[in-house]
């Protein structure tokens, strides 16, 4: 059975505009176009391939790979496609949940921000592996900090055979519990 294009077009939910264009493309061309007029006849049949090139449209595919895809038949190379295209979306979702993570975080400062003042942005950042080595001592005057500093070189050395390196300035932590 021959459809014209505007009922080919009602039936697969495609703007004739769409169709024109997927027939330049060489996607989905017309079975017959009159040679007097130029309309354009499809064959019911073609309904498959419109609802395939939908399909892969959703899935993300572009108009170049669909083409190739549907010319080809080749279920292995669409199978390829699509587990690749499956990996790029769930690494589109963890960024974007990784976004939407900082969002939520945003939203809920702003409270903070209105009664403590403006908080420092912070930017998470990937690294090298680093080892580091944690001192801890309660000194009872402020004058002693520096002793206890000097003794740290020492202490970390001793813990693991290797030259141990300063990190200026050193890093102080007032514990608020007390």
């Amino acid at each position: 059975m021959m459809l014209k294009i505007g009922e080919f077009a009602r039936l697969s939910q495609v703007a004739l505009k769409t169709l024109r264009h997927y027939d330049a493309l060489g996607i989905l061309r017309p079975s017959q176009i009159n040679p007097e007029n130029g309309y354009r006849w499809y064959d019911l049949d073609q309904l498959t391939d419109m609802m395939r090139i939908l399909a892969l449209k959703d899935c993300g595919f572009v108009l170049e790979e669909i083409a190739h895809l549907l010319h080809t038949q080749d279920e292995d190379a669409l199978e390829e496609l699509l587990q690749q295209r499956m990996i790029a979306q769930q690494e589109l979702v963890r960024e974007e949940q990784t976004r939407l993570g900082r969002l939520l975080t945003r939203v809920q400062q702003l409270p903070m921000m209105q009664t403590a003042g403006p908080l420092y942005d912070v930017a998470l950042k990937h690294t090298e592996p680093l080892t580091l080595l944690g001192v801890r001592g309660q000194v009872s005057t402020p004058e002693a900090i520096g002793g206890f500093f000097s003794q740290r070189g020492a202490t970390a050395q001793a813990a693991d055979h290797h030259p141990y390196q300063s990190a200026d300035p050193p890093v102080l932590r007032r514990d608020l519990a007390g």
